[in-house]
């Protein structure tokens, strides 16, 4: 062999070394990298629909029931289409569609007699309007994600912590959480999540070991779910709902399986709903009440202005948004609250983009908190 040509298959033997060792590395990041499976709610003004046939009346029909999930999905509020103002919006619900198309039916679904479904996009700013002006709560669209944990016991099954996403028990929780226009979190069940959360400690709902366990998720609001068969084949469920610090816990006792998932994930967006959802009194109330003043520091360069100020443009709770000034590092702006201070912050924590800094304030200075000589202090998370 030459000398130039053993130079030359030692060379491509090291970068092929190379090469192979920058695949390993990749491969191994990918793999252990933590990262979760996320099983979101989607568009709260998109809705998919059977529909029995492409004919006008058909179509009709199916856009109606498309605007009344919708409609539930906005507000949170399983009645809202029975609302008194809500007859005349479904009957025209194309008043308020984008788009629409025909898509097939799973195989799930083409079992359950479903030939052909309806997609339907719904404008959200008419959808919004609509349930501002009815009466109904507006849920926005900043929602906790709710991470679930999951464990069953049957006749077939000894006590067992339900990992795999397709199991029934799981579809039928995140396709009611769609429904309900619920963001829900499914865990990896790695090592690390097996050796944080046994299934004992599942089983009996240890409130401190579920937290532990979430934190890796930065999840605050966790839905714990237990299932129990008996030999006749009925179901004993029970379900631990924890967010902000609070925790409920209710039960079920039923002998139709697809009474479980309902009766889980109702609840939850129930209590969530009614906590940050904007009703449309307080919305209408806006005009003519008096201007608030915030206080944002962190702004010390011109796109964390930008980010800032169109945040607070956007949140749900404000209205009438108005830059007062930009000095240094603080932006201060004067806004109508649609809510109290406790539920704006509340609404804040949902992503963290901003943190309340109002601990120095005394009980008694509380009335004026928002006024020009006690502004609401926040500070600014967001790096950029």
């Amino acid at each position: 062999m030459r000398p130039d040509q053993h130079t030359s298959d030692r060379r491509i033997r090291t970068y092929c070394l190379v090469v192979m060792t920058r695949a390993m590395v990749v491969l191994a990041m990918m793999v252990f990298q933590p990262t979760y499976t996320l099983a979101q709610a989607g568009s709260y003004f998109s809705a998919r629909v059977p529909v029995a046939s492409q004919n006008t009346n058909d179509r009709k029909q199916a856009l109606k029931a498309a605007l009344a999930q919708v409609l539930i999905k906005a507000s949170g509020d399983k009645s809202a289409p029975s609302a008194p103002e809500a007859a005349a919006a479904l009957n025209n619900a194309d008043r308020y569609m984008q788009q629409f198309r025909y898509a097939k039916p799973t195989e799930q679904e083409l079992s359950e007699g479903h030939s052909v479904f309806l997609k339907a996009d719904f404008d959200p700013q008419l959808v919004k309007q609509f349930i501002k002006s009815s009466g109904l709560g507006l849920w926005p669209e900043n929602r906790p994600q709710v991470l679930i944990w999951a464990i069953e016991h049957t006749p077939d099954v000894e006590r067992s912590i339900i990992t795999d996403p397709e199991h029934p028990a799981l579809r039928a929780l995140a396709a009611r959480s769609e429904e309900r226009g619920l963001p829900i979190l499914l865990p990896l069940w790695d090592l690390d999540d097996q050796l944080m959360l046994s299934s004992e400690q599942l089983w009996r709902f240890d409130s401190d070991a579920l937290m532990d366990a979430a934190s890796r998720y930065n999840a605050t609001s966790i839905l714990s779910a237990r299932y129990s068969q008996t030999s006749e084949g009925k179901w004993l469920a029970s379900w631990q709902f924890q967010h902000a610090g609070e925790a409920m816990q209710y039960d079920l006792s039923t002998g139709i399986y697809d009474e479980l998932a309902p009766a889980g994930i109702d609840p939850v967006v129930k209590y969530l709903s009614e906590n940050y959802a904007v009703h449309t009194t307080e919305v209408a109330g806006g005009e003519g009440q008096p201007q608030k003043q915030i206080a944002l520091t962190g702004v010390d360069t011109y796109p964390k202005y930008q980010a800032a100020f169109a945040y607070l443009s956007k949140q749900p709770l404000l209205s009438n948004v108005e830059l007062i000034a930009l000095k240094r590092d603080t932006l201060i702006v004067s806004a109508v609250l649609l809510s109290g201070w406790s539920q704006f912050d509340s609404a804040l924590a949902l992503d963290q983009k901003m943190q309340p800094a109002n601990d120095h304030i005394q009980p008694s200075q509380h009335a004026l908190l928002g006024s020009p000589e006690l502004p609401a202090q926040y500070t600014w998370q967001v790096r950029y």
